[in-house]
């Protein structure tokens, strides 16, 4: 009856050993079991369960195993023991509606954190719809992990998420046919489109752009799938500023978009949008020459600094920004321990990690594009 080969959906089977399938995790709770009244915040499958198991206030020691039968509906099986000697219940998967149920549960974290448990929905004795705990410890340790360290992100620890801008019209031509300031192609407002998706799902505090047109344009997908302010900071802007050309013999400056023209393509967000007083109706460039390789890294750095200084209180910061600026910021960041030059290209929309622990910078991811079909995954950098 139980399976003796190897199944990489079942770690717990191996070729020699024809004993049933036992995860290694035994997830034990002490969950006082009364009425769903006594707590109003416990879930209607948790009530079931409870009114199932009585009314009782004392405590049980439960474990939930699991185990891969062939012949049952979706293959698993899960056996509530008690050690409060409650009849064993049986419990086979019935492979309906899968639900989730929160479950409070003792963490090596000075406070208590619900952890989400994978719920599959079961079905016991005389048909009666139960919910059971799910089966793999690796899923609980891993969402736990999470939850622990968003705790303590939230209690101190700076989060910075640097991120290109959506490809652009230079991006996706020639490097002969630039122009100063280009707007994003149909491939880079899709590319915006699942940058915000992603965000949505994060608890945001603020976000800033540079007064490009391509910045300004991948963020409008995430003013409407969020409801964070946005901040244009003057000079977080490409290196070497607004200019036109494609070699040192035809550079020049270009004006850059002026204020009113920024706050005309964000008027559905003007309420939640805020420009520096230093980028006027003239233009924020003002047609001044192309910015050194100099000039740039000791702004990069006056950039990390006013980020510092700005942000003191573990805020989730994103900062969408551009491949040189992006690069020369890690630069200044991470430097002293990581070659960035040696990391690759810039991914429109790829997203860096930083978190501010103990006094420096610590790199949590580099580049990620996870959030983007493998179609829309562009990277040139010009």
């Amino acid at each position: 009856m139980w399976p003796t080969r190897s199944n990489r959906f079942c770690p717990g089977t191996s070729w020699r050993s024809p004993k049933p399938f036992r995860s290694d995790a035994r997830f034990d709770s002490n969950a006082s079991v009364g009425n769903a009244a006594d707590e109003p915040t416990t879930s209607t499958g948790e009530s079931r369960v409870r009114q199932r198991l009585g009314g009782s206030r004392r405590r049980r020691q439960t474990t939930w195993h699991c185990r891969l039968r062939r012949g049952s509906r979706n293959g698993f099986v899960f056996r509530r023991r008690d050690r409060a000697d409650v009849a064993d219940q049986r419990l086979a998967g019935a492979g309906g509606d899968v639900g989730v149920l929160l479950r409070r549960t003792r963490l090596e974290s000075p406070s208590r954190i619900p952890a989400v448990r994978a719920v599959f929905g079961a079905v016991g004795p005389g048909g009666l719809a139960v919910d059971a705990v799910g089966f793999d410890q690796r899923i609980l340790v891993s969402t736990t992990r999470r939850r622990i360290r968003a705790s303590r992100y939230r209690s101190g620890v700076m989060q910075l998420y640097l991120i290109r801008h959506a490809e652009s019209q230079n991006n996706a031509r020639p490097t002969y046919l630039r122009v100063e300031d280009p707007e994003i192609t149909p491939v880079g407002r899709l590319q915006a489109q699942h940058l915000a998706d992603w965000l949505a799902t994060l608890k945001i505090d603020a976000m800033i752009t540079s007064p490009f047109l391509r910045t300004l344009q991948t963020a409008l997908p995430i003013l409407t799938a969020t409801q964070v302010n946005l901040d244009v900071w003057h000079h977080v802007f490409e290196r070497g500023g607004c200019f036109r050309g494609h070699d040192e013999t035809n550079f020049a400056g270009a004006m850059g978009m002026g204020r009113a023209h920024i706050l005309r393509l964000l008027a559905e967000f003007e309420r939640r949008c805020r420009l520096e007083a230093s980028i006027d109706d003239s233009g924020w460039w003002g047609g001044r020459d192309r910015e050194t390789d100099q000039e740039a890294e000791q702004r990069a750095k006056r950039i990390c600094d006013r980020l510092l200084s700005t942000f003191q209180n573990g805020e989730v910061v994103v900062l969408l920004i551009h491949a040189d600026f992006k690069r020369l910021m890690l630069t200044e960041m991470i430097g002293e321990t990581i070659d960035v030059t040696g990391l690759g290209p810039m991914r429109n929309a790829g997203i860096t990690k930083l978190n501010r622990i103990d006094e420096r910078w610590q790199l949590d991811y580099f580049n990620s594009v996870t959030h983007l079909p493998a179609k829309l995954i562009t990277g040139n950098e010009h």
